[in-house]
């Protein structure tokens, strides 16, 4: 299966790039039961707090194709997001990209009244951290919001059969089993070596 892997532009997202998009026209039987129609949530506070979440984290590997791609990087996005709290699914859908049959994945975050779409590879520089939240989503964009939902990476693999493009992790995989890694500010630094210290030290 081919996955979009190459980096988008700050200019467009997948929505813009692909063509004849949508489940039902690239129809999976077996996937045919989880085609899934969400409504966009707008809250803009709870968007900052999913960026700067993943703003901690950057990829410690290469984007490369058919080896560490869309799929691969929205397992990771599933995974810090649930891990803080959380409820997403990871999401797929196609169409023509190119001048070919390709396939995307990405990650919603459910809220009350929709989703936030969380894009693995709409960035500039994808060492500068692991996915960009959409803040522009309208409820036209069919790319986005109809689509396959798969639920956890591990439904992903049992329903697909595909293994070679999710590890499946859950929320109790070690994050060092993953390729990324955490940005950690000063002052977390600071809080960490004084953790330290009481530990090697004594509370005082």
């Amino acid at each position: 299966m081919i996955w979009l892997i190459t980096g988008l532009s700050s200019a467009a997202g997948a929505s813009e790039l692909f063509t004849d998009t949508g489940p039902e026209r690239w129809a999976i039987d077996e996937w045919n039961s989880t085609i899934t129609t969400q409504q966009p949530c707008n809250n803009s506070t709870e968007m900052d707090n999913i960026q700067e979440i993943l703003n901690k984290y950057y990829l410690a590997s290469d984007i490369v194709d058919s080896k560490f791609d869309c799929s691969d990087i929205s397992e990771i996005i599933w995974y810090v997001l649930e891990t803080n709290e959380y409820d997403c699914s990871v999401v797929a859908n196609a169409g023509i990209y190119e001048g070919n049959e390709s396939y995307h994945m990405f990650v919603w975050v459910k809220e009350n009244d929709g989703v936030i779409v969380v894009e693995p590879t709409w960035q500039a520089d994808p060492k500068k951290r692991i996915g960009t939240v959409l803040r522009d989503t309208t409820e036209d964009d069919t790319f986005y919001l109809h689509a396959w939902e798969f639920g956890d990476p591990a439904e992903f693999i049992e329903m697909t059969g595909l293994t070679g493009d999710m590890m499946g992790v859950t929320t109790e995989t070690t994050i060092t089993d993953l390729q990324i890694r955490r940005i950690y500010t000063e002052e977390e630094l600071e809080q960490h070596q004084i953790e330290i210290y009481r530990i090697l030290h004594g509370d005082d």
